[in-house]
């Protein structure tokens, strides 16, 4: 008898995240201060190594492993005598092209920011002192409207997203923040050294509502 065989390749779906902080710093020689502006990127997702089988993985049951979520919250921690800037409209956007150059982690313009609103909310959000460390916490909601949050890119299946927004600090503040600062988050989040970076500089947690 002649039997039909049939193989498959069972690979795993591996999980990946990542998240980034950094900064560009001016003087405000007329208030005699430094203006920070920040830029948060994270995302985090799955590994696929070919379009079609985020096309299987869709068509068999998108909403069991979906990463997409329509609102999520970063929490980010500003460095001793840093002040939040409620007077510059902090901007959101969803992350869709991990390019290789990086440019997604501090150029807004690289943010896919259709339906994407973001929004502090002083009395809530805006957390002085935090738990008597004397830093200022910020929440920042960011929604979207859409259907589909999730891009693919380098063979990532993804969630991302990033949002911008200013702070400052008196020129009094010393030399010592400003280089605390400027530190930048380079190594990969998986070792020792970053998850001392971020500890020190930043929270930045997603949850879905």
């Amino acid at each position: 008898p002649i039997r039909d065989n049939a193989m498959r390749t069972i690979t795993w779906l591996n999980e990946v995240a990542r998240a980034n902080k950094e900064s560009k710093s001016t003087n405000d020689v007329n208030n005699n201060r430094v203006l920070v502006d920040y830029y948060l990127t994270a995302y985090d997702g799955y590994e696929i190594y070919d379009p079609s089988v985020l096309d299987y993985l869709k068509e068999e049951d998108q909403t069991l492993i979906s990463p997409g979520r329509t609102h999520v919250v970063f929490y980010d921690l500003l460095p001793y005598g840093m002040q939040y800037d409620a007077s510059v409209t902090p901007e959101a956007g969803r992350i869709t092209n991990l390019d290789k150059n990086g440019y997604y982690k501090n150029r807004p313009n690289n943010w896919n920011r259709t339906q994407v609103s973001v929004t502090v909310d002083p009395s809530r959000d805006i957390t002085p002192d935090y738990r008597g460390t004397g830093r200022t916490m910020v929440a920042f909601h960011i929604a979207f409207d859409g259907g589909d949050a999730t891009s693919y890119t380098d063979q990532k299946w993804i969630e991302g997203w990033g949002v911008t927004f200013r702070a400052y600090y008196d020129w009094r503040i010393s030399t010592r923040l400003m280089m605390w600062i400027s530190t930048p988050i380079s190594a990969p989040l998986c070792r020792t050294s970053a998850r001392r970076q971020r500890a020190a500089m930043m929270r930045i947690r997603l949850s879905a509502d």
